[in-house]
């Protein structure tokens, strides 16, 4: 559900599935659109429970 939220806000994000069974996303954002998205994380953190990781953001967690 929060790929979908996400990935409605067209052309800000790219949610990738890491871990289906942990529930592990990976979120690209475009630069442009850095602040409203991290705004929409922190409300979906209010009906959801999330955690950042604290992992290299400069490299992508899937096999891709």
């Amino acid at each position: 559900m929060i790929k979908f939220l996400l990935e409605s806000y067209e052309n800000t994000v790219q949610v990738s599935t890491i871990n289906q069974a942990s529930g592990k996303l990976q979120i690209t954002i475009a630069p442009d659109f850095l602040d409203d998205v991290r705004a929409v994380i922190e409300e979906l953190k209010t009906r959801f429970p999330m955690q950042e990781l604290d992992e290299d953001h400069t490299k992508s967690q899937g096999r891709y």
